[in-house]
């Protein structure tokens, strides 16, 4: 009988979760004017229509940031812009497919005088520029077969690392 608690405890944790992680997202996408405030590790970045947003973000080893098109962040010495989409294939999330796949986004990587173009990917290790290291974490919002997505529409979580790969 407790294995039989343990699994209906696990099904309403995985409930309660699913439920927050949707009313975050819901919440967001239902108040565009939403800003939260710059703190360790929590997206910035978020602020609607803009054209161009610079946000500098605390010194850690590692720091994910979400940012829309057109923004810029600023982290320990390197700045990344996020240019473009330059593929989406990944898989509506109402349809069912043979392959996932992948986002490419064009990004703009400056530090130490130094400017490079780079296309960054969902489905891949990263990207090397000098001594940081650029993965795409998460990209907002899923497709959907019945809506098509805008530039603006995007929002992409990228993590930023120091010395980890060379």
């Amino acid at each position: 009988m407790s294995s039989r608690n343990a699994v209906i405890t696990f099904i309403i944790i995985l409930i309660v979760l699913g439920l927050l992680v949707f009313g975050g997202y819901y919440y967001i996408n239902k108040n565009p004017t939403l800003t939260p405030a710059p703190a360790e590790n929590i997206p910035i970045g978020l602020e609607p229509n803009a054209s161009t947003t610079q946000s500098t973000i605390p010194t850690t080893p590692t720091q994910a940031t979400g940012i829309k098109i057109g923004q810029t962040i600023t982290w320990n010495g390197l700045s990344l812009r996020f240019v473009k989409i330059v593929e989406d294939s990944r898989c509506a999330k109402n349809v069912k497919c043979i392959q996932a796949g992948r986002v490419v986004a064009e990004v703009e990587l400056t530090t130490h005088g130094k400017t490079q173009t780079a296309q960054v990917t969902n489905s891949t290790d990263g990207f090397s520029f000098g001594d940081y290291y650029i993965t795409i974490v998460n990209v907002f919002p899923d497709k959907n077969s019945k809506t098509t997505l805008t530039d603006a529409d995007y929002l992409i979580t990228f993590s930023i690392s120091q010395d980890v790969k060379g």
